[in-house]
């Protein structure tokens, strides 16, 4: 950003995915559009949200004369707690640890958790309430259990350069390279508990290039849905059928992985454009999924009959209406009878701005 006192503003974090950043200044030369000094830092606690790499937009301004104009940070923007929510609607902590969650998976046993804060993959025990750092990137994100619970697949972006990554849970070995395509991005959505596949979208040069699955024992690809189709799509834990949101943003079903025809769940989408409500998944025993909408989690249960779908009636498990509307469902229990969730332990304070002035006299 040009500021009329001759100066180019920008930010820098201490680390990829901090929402808390530094404005630095440089003398800037318009008539030869060079960079004519060193930085200098001018003020440290600027909010940044969706930080960089998935978005990087810093809140703070330069008036006519100069002035900054700036947010605070405010540490409670990256304090979330997890919860248990059942199907009554009753809330209960699920660990005291609080932390930046940001996409959050539970093992198939149900006794772990694995999230990415954007640059770090961690794990915890619940009952234990014991946490390791397991993976770093530049940016991470997306973390999933295999069947036996032993490794988390992820994807990291490091040095630019984006892959699908696997780590061992206890974090006794380095990750490695899982899958990973020139000049492609693999972004992992679902693992199956049998079968080996892991469902991912594909994109290059920032056009989606379709949903895919791969299969972890054959390395063999399969592609459900075409490009430009953006969907994320997730595969039953059986491996035996895959839901995603279709073209209308519909809720479709479809045998796996001998795909059959596509079956309708919900002709709508189940919230208005601009709002995300919240996942869509499979119940552990693979005969009905389930979705988040604005008011409700709803089941629907599905069988099969020769690659063919039988949709049964639709069924709200849990009115949302009444809850704490900054709760987000992230996964469902082995039981299906709760759901994991995270929420803002505080609401962050957005309701002042700072001001500088006078900073290029320094």
């Amino acid at each position: 950003m040009y500021s009329p006192t001759g100066h180019l503003l920008f930010i820098r974090t201490d680390r990829a995915g901090s929402q808390r950043g530094t404005i630095y200044s440089v003398s800037f030369d318009l008539k030869s559009g060079r960079v004519t000094s060193s930085p200098i830092p001018r003020v440290s606690d600027v909010a940044i949200d969706s930080p960089y790499p998935s978005g990087g937009r810093a809140h703070f301004s330069v008036g006519n004369d100069g002035t900054i104009y700036y947010v605070p940070y405010d540490p409670s923007s990256t304090e979330k707690e997890l919860l248990w929510l059942d199907r009554r609607g009753h809330v209960a902590p699920a660990s005291p640890h609080l932390a930046s969650y940001g996409t959050v998976s539970l093992s198939w046993d149900g006794k772990h958790v694995a999230y990415s804060d954007t640059v770090s993959i961690w794990v915890g025990d619940l009952a234990r309430d014991s946490w390791i750092e397991v993976a770093q990137g530049d940016f991470v994100q997306a973390p999933l259990w295999s069947a036996d619970d032993s490794t988390i697949t992820y994807e990291a972006s490091n040095s630019g350069e984006y892959a699908i990554w696997t780590v061992p849970a206890d974090g006794s070995k380095p990750s490695t390279v899982l899958l990973k395509e020139p000049q492609a991005r693999l972004i992992p959505s679902s693992r199956s508990h049998e079968g080996g596949w892991l469902t991912l979208q594909k994109f290059k040069a920032r056009t989606s290039q379709g949903t895919w699955a791969f299969n972890v024992q054959s390395r063999s690809m399969i592609q459900i849905l075409p490009g430009p189709a953006m969907s994320r799509s997730v595969i039953a834990p059986n491996g035996r059928s895959v839901m995603y949101r279709g073209p209308t943003e519909s809720i479709q079903v479809q045998s796996f992985p001998a795909l059959g025809p596509r079956t309708t769940i919900l002709n709508t989408p189940p919230c208005p454009p601009a709002i995300s409500c919240g996942p869509y998944g499979w119940f552990r025993d693979s005969n009905a999924l389930f979705y988040v909408d604005q008011k409700s989690i709803v089941t629907v249960p599905v069988t099969w009959t020769n690659g063919k779908a039988a949709v049964g009636q639709p069924e709200t498990i849990l009115d949302r209406s009444g809850l704490d509307p900054m709760i987000s469902v992230q996964d469902v229990a082995p039981d299906g009878r709760s759901f994991l969730a995270v929420r803002q332990k505080n609401t962050p304070r957005y309701d002042h701005i700072n001001i500088l002035s006078g900073w290029w006299t320094q």
